[in-house]
């Protein structure tokens, strides 16, 4: 709302701008693709003048302070800067790659993108979503060019678009890979700039521009709502089916359950990514139970680190074969707990047989496992998994 206020200088205000982006970049670091808006809206007040750049920059740095103490902290204690770790993946600068790019931001609002994650299919309207999107931006930014001085929504709209790009370059420059639950912070840019540009081209005014803008405006809106009613229906269809993609399987939910039940008797350790925020979350954030050694370089050592230092009788391994970059730091987890001399394998219990394609395995102190069984099960080592892309109950 704050392109709405345009003029309003007060200095309360613009900290408080720069407040929320501060807040928004602690909370999530992606979020400093927002400094592009929060720089154009301090652009477009004239009248702020070095007062209202001083306001937004004490605002940011209220917001941010936790993030910069964080890395403070880091950067004294290992001369590194928490927030640029592992800062791997970012999307080359092909002509191609920056293509397909522009198209799933434009065709985020559509869901296919998020349904093929969730589902594991699509409707198959991905095509026409960015199309439709691109043509309403360009109804939008020419009515802002040619009425945007006479009608103040056309302002508005036009310096929504104009945020939304910022949002959206940012985005490729960043110097890790971002997806959709990244790219959403763009949303509200570009159904604001169209919300408030086709009702300014609707507004009091006359003339052949106008008059065509409205046609195309509308017939692109119109179309746009059809294909977001079929994006709908097919997305019900999937529930009513009760179709879901691997990575939002089951399974998952009942893991994080039965680790809630054990926690008072044993540990999980998630060889690879994919299970550990299930179990903490569903175990209701109880510290010391799930442990991830596949993020330090190296594997092997952290789960020896963890098995000497817990106190529990039971430790569970749960490789989900998720991410293929990481099968080979699941295997070293899982062979190092297999040759550790203080603990042996034995039986998980039925209910883990029926996580679907989740492969967990359970080791017992080696005193305890030999009082109970006379003897240690033998391991093998752990299998690379194959990825499923779909799942259907």
């Amino acid at each position: 709302m704050a392109f709405a206020h345009v003029g309003r200088t007060e200095p309360i205000e613009v900290c408080a701008r720069g407040l929320i982006v501060g807040i928004a970049i602690f909370e999530k670091l992606v979020a400093v693709v927002l400094l592009g808006p929060l720089t154009l809206l301090l652009v477009s007040t004239h009248r702020s003048g070095w007062s209202g750049w001083m306001s937004a920059t004490v605002g940011l740095l209220a917001g941010g302070a936790p993030l910069f103490l964080a890395n403070l902290t880091s950067y004294l204690r290992s001369k590194v800067l928490v927030s640029l770790t592992d800062a791997i993946g970012r999307p080359g600068g092909h002509l191609d790659e920056i293509t397909e790019y522009a198209r799933q931001f434009l065709a985020l609002g559509n869901g296919d993108l998020v349904e093929r994650q969730v589902f594991g299919a699509a409707t198959g309207s991905w095509t026409a979503e960015p199309v439709l999107i691109l043509f309403l931006l360009i109804v939008v930014s020419v009515g802002a060019l040619r009425f945007g001085r006479t009608e103040r929504r056309l302002g508005v709209a036009g310096g929504l678009a104009t945020a939304y790009g910022l949002v959206a370059i940012a985005m490729l420059l960043l110097p890790r890979g971002t997806y959709t639950h990244h790219w959403i912070q763009a949303t509200p840019f570009h159904y604001g700039a169209v919300a408030a540009g086709l009702s300014g081209l609707f507004g009091p005014g006359a003339g052949s521009t106008r008059a065509w803008l409205k046609v195309i405006g509308t017939a692109t809106m119109c179309a746009l709502v059809m294909v977001r009613i079929v994006g709908v229906t097919a997305m019900e269809r999937e529930i009513v089916a009760g179709t879901v993609s691997r990575a939002f399987d089951r399974s998952f939910t009942r893991l994080g359950e039965m680790a809630g039940e054990r926690a008072q008797e044993a540990i999980f350790i998630a060889a690879d990514w994919g299970t550990a925020v299930q179990i903490y979350c569903l175990a209701n954030g109880q510290d010391g139970l799930v442990y991830e050694p596949f993020w330090f370089s190296d594997p092997a050592q952290a789960t020896g680190h963890i098995l000497e230092a817990t106190t529990k009788a039971h430790v569970y391994v749960v490789t989900s074969g998720f991410v293929k970059r990481l099968a080979a730091k699941a295997d070293v987890i899982n062979r190092s707990i297999t040759e550790s001399p203080g603990w042996c394998e034995v039986p998980p219990e039925g209910e883990f047989s029926h996580l679907s394609f989740l492969r967990v395995r359970k080791f017992a102190r080696a005193d305890t496992a030999k009082a109970g069984a006379g003897s240690c099960k033998t391991a093998r080592p752990s299998p690379r998994l194959a990825t499923d892309s779909h799942v259907s109950r």
